[in-house]
Parts: C-alpha cells; sequence; structure tokens
C-alpha cells in the first residue's frame, strides 16, 4: 500500500467515525474550564490576597532582614498554586490518554471492518480498556524522555568544560564560526533525535492498543517496527507532520488578513479561527488513522 492509498483510508475511517472530532473539540473546552478553575481562579485568589501587601511590595522587601522568614510567610500560597496546577496537569494528562485510547480503538476496529460504525459506549469500554496501561506506557515513554534531555545537556554541558580553559585562543573568526556550525550541528541531531523519540513513541502507543500488549513489550514492538520499517515508517510519520504544519501555516495565512481589518476583523476573524482549529482536529485525528493503518499493513506479529 502507497502512502497516498495510506492517507485515503485514513480519511475514509475520520470520515465515518467524524464523532471523534467532536470529542476532541469537547476535550479541548474541558480542559480550557479545568485550567480556569484549577489554575486561573486559583492564581487570582492569590493575587488579589497578596494585593495588601503588594501596595507597598519594595519596602516589605526592604524591612525583611531574614529571606526564610519572607518565604515562610507565602509558602502555604506558593504551595496551594503549585498543587492546583499539578492536579490540573493530572486531570488533563488522565483525560487525554483516555481519549486517545478510545480513539485508537475505534480507528483500529473500521479499519478491520469498514462497515462498523461509531458508538459511543464502545468508545468508552475502550477508552476505560486501554486507561491503565497506556499510564504505565506513558510512565516508561516520560523517563526515557528525560534521560535524553540528561544526555543532551550533559554533552553540552561537558563541551562547555572542555572547551572553557581555551576560550581565550577561540576568539578568532574562524573559532566563532566553526563553534556555531558545531553548535547548529548538534541542535539539529538533537532535534532529528527527538523527533526519532515522538515517532517511536506514537508506534509503541499503536503496537499497545492493536495488538493488546504490555507497555515494556510495546515499546519492544515499536522499536522492531522501525527497525525492519526504518524508512517507511519515519518517512511516512515526517510526510504527515509537514503535511499537518503546511495546512496550518495556509489557514494562519487566510486568517490574517481579516485580523488586520479595522474594528470588525477580529470579530470576522473569530469564527474563523474556531475553523482552522477543527480543521486541525480532523487532521489530526486522520494523522492517526494513516498511522494506525500503516502499522497494521506492515507490522510483523507474532
Amino acid at each position: 500500500m502507497t502512502h497516498k492509498e495510506t492517507i485515503k483510508e485514513g480519511l475514509r475511517v475520520i470520515k465515518r467515525n467524524l464523532p471523534l472530532v467532536l470529542i476532541q473539540i469537547g476535550v479541548m473546552f474541558l480542559s480550557f474550564l479545568l485550567f480556569v478553575m484549577l489554575v486561573g481562579i486559583p492564581v487570582a485568589i492569590a493575587i488579589i490576597y497578596l494585593g495588601i501587601d503588594l501596595v507597598r511590595f519594595k519596602e516589605t522587601l526592604t524591612a525583611v532582614k531574614d529571606p526564610i522568614e519572607f518565604l515562610y510567610k507565602y509558602s502555604g500560597i506558593a504551595i496551594f498554586i503549585v498543587t492546583t496546577f499539578v492536579v490540573y496537569l493530572t486531570a488533563v494528562t488522565g483525560i487525554a490518554l483516555f481519549v486517545f485510547g478510545g480513539n485508537i480503538a475505534i480507528i483500529k476496529d473500521s479499519i478491520k471492518d469498514p462497515t462498523e460504525r461509531f458508538s459511543i459506549k464502545h468508545f468508552l469500554k475502550e477508552g476505560k480498556r486501554y486507561f491503565l496501561p497506556l499510564c504505565w506506557l506513558t510512565l516508561l515513554l516520560g523517563i526515557s524522555f528525560l534521560i535524553f534531555i540528561f544526555v543532551i545537556g550533559a554533552i553540552i554541558g561537558v563541551a562547555i568544560i572542555l572547551l572553557g580553559p581555551y576560550k581565550n585562543e577561540m576568539i578568532g573568526k574562524f573559532m566563532i564560526v566553526m563553534a556555531i556550525i558545531l553548535g547548529m550541528t548538534l541542535l539539529l541531531i538533537a532535534f532529528l533525535i527527538f523527533l526519532l523519540l515522538v515517532a517511536f513513541s506514537i508506534y509503541a502507543v499503536i503496537a499497545l492498543i492493536i495488538d493488546e500488549l504490555r507497555a515494556w513489550k510495546a515499546i519492544k514492538r515499536s522499536f522492531n517496527f522501525i527497525k525492519d520499517n526504518f524508512l517507511q515508517a519515519i518517512g511516512f510519520y515526517l510526510l504527515l507532520i509537514m503535511c499537518y504544519f503546511v495546512a496550518v501555516i495556509l489557514m494562519v495565512l487566510i486568517n490574517f488578513p481579516f485580523s488586520l481589518i479595522p474594528l470588525i476583523g477580529p470579530i470576522i476573524s473569530f469564527p474563523f479561527k474556531i475553523l482552522t482549529y477543527i480543521v486541525q482536529v480532523y487532521l489530526g485525528l486522520v494523522m492517526m488513522a494513516s498511522l494506525v493503518s500503516l502499522y497494521m499493513k506492515n507490522s510483523v506479529r507474532p
């Protein structure tokens, strides 16, 4: 199956399951409401509470003799805001994993059986079924990303330490140019590795649901799939990413002239912004369905 045929199948699958688009939009509004309730309101309360002291904030700082006492005074507010923010992130992540699991399960069933139609009962059942496995997989992948960031930071740190003693000898234009080229090369390599890790994570999630694997086995299956189909798996993923961003940029460019119109510009552009978001959600689901289709057609299952 060619890339064009795979994308067409992704389009057909989402066309048969358009309620998935409405669910994604609903999740966006729910996330916004949670942000207002769990982050916006606590921050507003903290600002109002601190407003009594902010009137004489400079005088307060000057009068402070013990910084620990100052931190202790406002530690309760800081802990309150951090706690609500963590609760918000936990809630949004949980909702996203639940919906993501339901989406891929619905897409999988629709690819296997083209007559299959969307059912909210089936969606909720599948979302609940894959919620915990996706949590474990997300935890393992999150640790992997942290290790990647730590390694990149360590490499940059070691390079700075090694080059530090020679900084006086490296002030020439040639060495500056070479340092810039080296830095850009390292950033490019890090970016490519990051894209590879993202693709690896996506295929791991797909493998977990399609093949009904545990988190660690899904990671191994994703590694084997990319190893056996490297150019096709990574190339198709990059192609989808590029097409997605081109479509988004075109939508933004179309909307930009309307926003420049005095007075009525924002009013005209607002519905178009909503339409742009709906298109982004739709294209994101098409990308997901296309990747699931590619995996199901090319993966080797024991």
